[in-house]
C-alpha cells in the first residue's frame, strides 16, 4: 500500500501538485510527501552517473588515462546532482514563500471583517490560532527553518502577534468571546494586507509592544480616575485587583524578552506597584464596613499616574 501511495505522489508531482498539495490529496504527512519527492529527485539525478566498468587494461598508461577520465564523468556528475538539488529546493522554497502569503493574506482579511465587535465560538478562535500556527511553520520551513531569516519578516512577525492574540482568547474564553479590536490592532491587520513581498521587513514589532504595553497601563489608570472617591463593595475591589494585575502581566511577562523593552516602562510597574499595595489595605477596609468605603487614592500616586502619562505622551 506504500508503495503504491509513492506511486501515486510521484504522479501527482510531475503533474506539478506541491507536496502540501500532495499531502492533502493522498492524506499523509506534509514530512513524508517533502521525503518522497527528494527522493524522486534525487533518484533522477543519480540515474544520469554512469555505472563503474570492469575493463582490461594493456598497459599502465592506459590504465591512469581511464582513471583521470572516470573521475572527471564523476565529479561532472556530481555537479549536475548538486545543480538539480539545489534547483529543486529553489522551487520547493518560491512555492512555500507563495503558499504562505496566500494563507496569511486570507487570514488577515478574515480578521478584518470580523475583529469589530463580532461573536466568536470557541471552535472559530480554535481554528484561527491553528491556522497562523500553521502560517509560521511554512514561512520557517521558507527560510530552512534559520532564525536570522525570518525572525525580522512582518508576515512573520505580525503572525505571532495574532497566534498570542487567540492563544489567549481561546485560554480565557473557551467557548467564545466578543472581539473588538483597539485602534492598534486595526492599524496592524491593514499594514499586514499592504505587504507586497515575503522579505519584507517593515513592520515594527517592538513599537507595536511598547504602544500596546502603553495603552493598558493608560486605560487602566482612566478607570481608576473614575472610581476614585466612590463607595466599592469587596467584589468591585477584587475585580479592580484583577485588571491591575493583567496591567502588571501586560508590562512585566507578555513583552517578549527578545525586544529588550521592559527596562522602559520602570515607572508603570512602580506605580501599578503602590497601587496594588493601596488596594489591598483598602480592600481590609471595605471587608469590615458594612455598606462598603469609599474609595481615596493618595494625592501622592495620583501625582506619580499623571506623572507618568505625561512622560509617555512626550516619548
Amino acid at each position: 500500500m506504500k508503495k503504491k501511495l509513492f506511486e501515486l505522489a510521484i504522479e501527482l508531482h510531475n503533474e506539478g501538485y506541491s507536496p502540501e498539495e500532495i499531502a492533502e490529496e493522498l492524506e499523509i504527512s506534509r514530512a513524508t510527501a517533502y521525503r518522497w519527492v527528494e527522493q524522486h529527485t534525487t533518484s533522477i539525478a543519480l540515474a544520469g552517473i554512469e555505472e563503474k566498468k570492469e575493463v582490461e587494461y594493456n598497459d599502465e598508461e592506459d590504465f591512469e588515462g581511464d582513471i583521470d577520465e572516470e573521475v572527471e564523468i564523476t565529479d561532472s556528475s556530481s555537479d549536475h546532482l548538486v545543480e538539480v538539488l539545489e534547483r529543486d529546493h529553489r522551487v520547493k522554497t518560491t512555492k512555500l514563500k507563495r503558499q504562505a502569503m496566500k494563507e496569511f493574506l486570507r487570514l488577515i482579511e478574515g480578521l478584518i471583517e470580523h475583529t469589530d465587535g463580532s461573536q466568536w465560538t470557541g471552535d472559530e478562535l480554535r481554528k484561527v490560532l491553528h491556522e497562523v500556527s500553521d502560517i509560521i511553520e511554512v514561512i520557517e520551513e521558507a527560510c530552512d527553518f534559520e532564525e536570522e531569516t525570518f525572525s525580522d519578516l512582518s508576515v512573520y512577525e505580525i503572525a505571532q502577534i495574532i497566534k498570542g492574540l487567540f492563544k489567549t482568547y481561546t485560554n480565557l474564553f473557551p467557548n467564545g468571546v466578543e472581539i473588538s479590536w483597539d485602534d492598534l490592532k486595526k492599524d496592524m491587520v491593514q499594514k499586514a494586507l499592504r505587504i507586497e513581498s515575503f522579505e519584507e521587513v517593515s513592520f515594527d514589532t517592538e513599537d507595536f509592544y511598547r504602544q500596546q504595553a502603553r495603552q493598558k497601563f493608560i486605560k487602566f489608570t482612566e478607570q481608576i480616575d473614575d472610581v476614585n472617591l466612590t463607595t466599592l463593595d469587596e467584589e468591585e475591589v477584587e475585580a479592580l485587583q484583577g485588571e491591575l494585575q493583567t496591567v502588571v502581566e501586560a508590562i512585566s511577562e507578555d513583552l517578549p524578552e527578545a525586544l529588550q523593552i521592559r527596562d522602559e516602562f520602570d515607572s508603570e510597574l512602580e506605580v501599578l506597584g503602590e497601587l496594588k499595595e493601596y488596594l489591598k489595605e483598602y480592600q481590609v477596609i471595605t471587608a469590615k464596613a458594612f455598606f462598603g468605603a469609599k474609595l481615596r487614592i493618595p494625592d501622592t500616586i495620583i501625582k506619580k499616574i499623571e506623572d507618568v502619562i505625561t512622560s509617555e505622551k512626550n516619548a
